[in-house]
């Protein structure tokens, strides 16, 4: 579908074009996860932080720690603002604290960790903003599929993030930790060019009373009119019961007998998943991920080439897993996969902790049983 404005045809946007950059925010929250990977060793040498287990602690948790807040404030901002330009936003956050990384003064540890911080708004925010705007950008026989392409791209960002190290590997230790952080900038402003050309979801348009605007968009990223003006009207009716329904609703809704066990459901398997510290079915494996070097080393696995070969194949196992969840995800049931692979998940585990040294890493063996505790009550 093709609309004009006066006599000039107005180019239309490749569907492809708009949930491959709609999904790109993934790759920033990938890239910062699996890029502490490679940078931490070298910024421990450089500034000297062997032992000195609370920096590196906080180094590493600190764009979890902003993410807290910018996935807070995205949502609210969001409807606000619209989703597209809260992208805008994230990415151009994302640009600023990844150059203030590379340029951190020597030493520079509360710096660092609060331009961590600022990283972590963008972050939070683009996990929580990516999703949405996908999910109502794609068609509802495909909504599960194509929300997944977000999952995606953070593995395929932590994927990223392990090239680029080992590229850099045998630069000084100063220069490469630097560059390592410094170019997660380039994937940001990539996401912002590429959103330049985004239109904005249509669910936000209607809310804010611009249907054409809203038909329009639809026309980019649906077969025919039928489908744009059936789908035009159920956002309408939706976006009128929301409306209605929210002069009536707060969040003490949240806690009664209807919604109390969905809210329970939800905000548990988030929460395990992430105390657990790996997430099996998402493939999210936020600060194991970030100090997974550290770990191998505590093993015995001393060699820098081996430690990143082990990171690379678990990352590249990561994108296949994520391939076929998105793939197959509209052929069964959500709860199927993320069981099987939840299950999966802990054996794995339980056979790491038993081939452990008790004696020598009783960390680890510890580590592995609360990970199978969460997937358990999960």
């Amino acid at each position: 579908m093709v609309t004009s404005t006066g006599n000039a045809p107005e180019k239309k946007i490749s569907s492809a074009f708009i949930y491959f950059f709609g999904s790109f925010g993934g790759i920033l929250f990938g890239y910062d996860i699996g890029v502490m990977t490679g940078a931490l060793p070298f910024l421990q040498n450089d500034w000297n932080l062997q032992g000195n287990a609370s920096i590196i602690g906080w180094i590493t948790s600190a764009v979890m720690f902003g993410a807290i807040f910018g996935g807070a404030l995205a949502g609210q901002l969001s409807d606000r603002l619209g989703r597209r330009k809260m992208i805008l936003i994230s990415a151009l956050i994302f640009v600023v604290g990844s150059i203030l990384s590379g340029i951190a003064p020597h030493n520079g540890q509360y710096y660092l960790i609060g331009v961590r911080i600022l990283l972590g708004l963008a972050v939070g925010a683009a996990s929580a903003l990516v999703p949405a705007y996908m999910s109502e950008m794609a068609p509802a026989h495909l909504r599960g599929r194509l929300s997944g392409i977000n999952q995606t791209m953070i593995v395929s960002g932590m994927l990223l993030s392990y090239i680029v190290d080992f590229l850099l590997k045998d630069l000084p230790e100063t220069m490469a930790w630097r560059l390592m952080l410094g170019l997660a900038a380039v994937p940001a402003i990539i996401l912002f060019l590429g959103v330049l050309r985004l239109p904005e979801s249509p669910r936000f348009l209607v809310n804010h009373g611009f249907v054409d605007q809203a038909r329009r968009v639809l026309g980019y990223i649906r077969k025919n009119d039928k489908e744009v003006e059936a789908e035009l009207a159920d956002i309408q009716n939706t976006a009128a019961s929301e409306a209605q329904a929210q002069s009536k609703t707060t969040f003490a809704t949240l806690l009664s007998d209807k919604y109390r066990y969905l809210v329970t459901a939800g905000v548990g398997v988030a929460a395990f998943q992430q105390f657990q510290g790996s997430a099996a079915a998402s493939g999210d494996m936020s600060h194991l991920i970030a100090i997974s070097k550290l770990i191998y080393s505590c093993c015995g696995i001393s060699a820098a080439d081996d430690r990143n070969c082990i990171c690379f194949s678990q990352c590249c196992c990561n994108c296949f897993g994520s391939c076929c969840e998105f793939r197959h995800l509209e052929a069964s049931h959500r709860s199927v996969p993320y069981n099987g692979f939840s299950s999966f998940n802990s054996i794995s585990e339980q056979f790491c902790s038993f081939r452990s040294d008790i004696q020598t890493f009783p960390a680890i063996r510890n580590l592995s049983g609360r990970n199978n505790l969460c997937i358990c009550v999960v």
